[in-house]
């Protein structure tokens, strides 16, 4: 049983694998993962997310520099993080024309609170442009970067960043977790992405020739691979373990040894073996 942390039970990362490098991480482009999501059938939920991006808020006062994720529709629901104020971001959000939105971080939000109380509802700035706050997510939460300190959608990538980050398929920048369907299998899952990638990488040679799938389970994904380092760390307890019960067992040797003059003495005038 694999154990997933945000409750991810079988939650997959996806990452590109190119090449020689097999296990070289490679984000995704939005125009791969919308073809991604549209033609895969193993999956519940496929979302991405990008890395920790500067932006300039302000709400009152002084230009803040913060870090956030964009973030698509679904990222919150996967994830199982419900927001402690307001609501987190959904797929409405995330539409093509929606209002520009964004959720706060519990610590973002308590250095500004006390100078407009509760946020929800309310707008700042990003970069210039006005986003309504729908909500602040719970203490601790820092999204699956653990960096960033505001989500908003992938969709206004356009206004913030670049066209080029939508429609570009050159250009990859999100990285992609998924909930397996009930049912579907870790196998069954990598044979479908084996196909789908082959027939992009045929449709869009110039971008997408030689280029795979590999899931990883998220922990791994985040951690490594822990199992060569804990066989070592237990082979190494292992060790240390017979070195001690061999010292145990020489200083009891030793010590009965040294007793044998007063046992025999003992069992002379009549002390029982026990």
């Amino acid at each position: 049983t694999e154990i997933y942390t945000l409750s991810l039970h079988d939650a997959l990362p996806i990452s590109l694998r190119e090449g020689s490098q097999p296990e070289e991480k490679v984000p995704v482009s939005y125009r791969d993962y919308f073809d991604w999501d549209q033609n895969n059938r193993s999956f519940a939920s496929l979302q991405v997310y990008s890395e920790p991006l500067s932006f300039n808020l302000v709400t009152t006062g002084e230009p803040e520099n913060v870090l956030g994720e964009m973030v698509s529709g679904e990222y919150f629901s996967l994830l199982g993080v419900k927001a402690a104020q307001g609501r987190a971001i959904t797929a409405d959000d995330d539409a093509p024309g929606a209002p520009p939105v964004v959720v706060l971080s519990h610590d973002l939000w308590q250095r500004h609170a006390p100078r407009r109380g509760s946020l929800v509802g309310t707008s700042l700035r990003l970069n210039g442009q006005p986003f309504e706050v729908l909500g602040v997510m719970p203490p601790g939460f820092k999204g699956l970067t653990d960096r960033a300190e505001l989500w908003t959608t992938v969709s206004v990538a356009p206004h913030l960043l670049t066209p080029r980050h939508l429609a570009g398929r050159g250009l990859r920048w999100l990285n992609a977790v998924a909930l397996l369907s009930p049912g579907v299998s870790r196998r069954q899952a990598q044979g479908e992405m084996d196909g789908i990638t082959a027939g992009l990488a045929k449709q869009f040679p110039g971008n997408n020739k030689g280029i795979g799938v590999r899931l990883i389970p998220l922990a791994e994904a985040w951690f490594g691979d822990l199992r060569s380092g804990l066989l070592i760390l237990l082979a190494g307890a292992a060790i240390v373990l017979l070195l001690a019960c061999v010292n145990v067992a020489g200083l009891l040797l030793a010590r009965a040894a040294s007793r044998q003059g007063e046992i025999s003495i003992r069992t002379v005038m009549g002390a029982h073996r026990g």
